[in-house]
């Protein structure tokens, strides 16, 4: 091994080949960790999420390689995203989700695209956390319910009666503190949920929607449009690569 580590380093210089720096990496797992989704989308339109350079050759197979680079970076963000504070069953099992999937991929593009949808996702989860610590007790027992309940009709005089709140007052300090009316909050969280059974399962849409209480899957599919840029099976279709379920949806 001695030699061909000496060869590899001889020919790593004359292509004038280096490994990215550590501090590149580093921040980078930070920006995950702290949930700042918004400099990561920043730093993707500006660098896009092609082969970076100081990108290490883990195989001749390109599909294999762009594999064994997304294995590596979704443990590393794990790992990162459990020391700022996220559960470690929820760090691990999310982890262990993107890996599997990989499985799936046939095209270098779609392993691409995974990665990306993963960083998002451990990214999204580092800003609830981090959001829901500035949150009172109230409105975060609140929370906790819209999160339990999420397959039931969730009223707002239903909410403050649970929190012992009267009903203007809450719907007033909810605001205050989420930023969000409480059908506003609601309606995202089912949204924020229905993206994660569509790339974690194989459910039918007209099923996700039924399960998280819209009114019909039409207006499922027309609110998940309007706030994720496209339709749930095309959203399935990009970071899954499962053929859409019905034409249109």
């Amino acid at each position: 091994m001695g030699k061909d580590l000496d060869y590899k380093l001889y020919e790593q210089r004359e292509n004038l080949f280096y490994h990215q720096p550590n501090a590149n990496e580093d921040a980078f797992y930070r920006m995950v960790a702290s949930g700042d989704t918004e400099k990561i989308l920043e730093n993707k339109r500006k660098y896009g999420s092609g082969n970076a350079p100081g990108k290490g050759r883990l195989s001749a197979d390109p599909l294999k390689n762009e594999i064994y680079h997304m294995i590596i970076n979704t443990a590393l963000i794990a790992r990162a995203c459990q020391t700022a504070g996220l559960a470690h069953e929820v760090a691990y099992t999310l982890s262990d989700l993107y890996i599997c999937r990989t499985d799936d991929c046939r095209k270098v593009g779609e392993v691409m695209a995974l990665n990306d949808a993963m960083v998002m996702d451990f990214a999204a989860h580092m800003k609830e956390l981090h959001y829901h610590t500035q949150l009172s007790a109230v409105v975060m027992e609140a929370v906790n319910y819209i999160y339990d309940n999420l397959h039931m009709q969730i009223t707002t005089k239903r909410l403050a009666q649970h929190v012992h709140m009267n009903r203007s007052s809450f719907v007033l300090r909810f605001k205050a503190e989420t930023g969000y009316t409480v059908n506003d909050f609601i309606a995202r969280t089912r949204l924020d949920t229905a993206k994660n059974i569509l790339l974690a399962t194989d459910y039918r849409i007209i099923d996700i929607s039924n399960s998280l209480c819209f009114s019909s899957q039409s207006y499922f599919c027309r609110k998940f449009k309007e706030a994720v840029g496209m339709t749930p099976a095309a959203y399935r279709r990009k970071y899954r690569g499962v053929p859409g379920e019905e034409k249109g949806i």
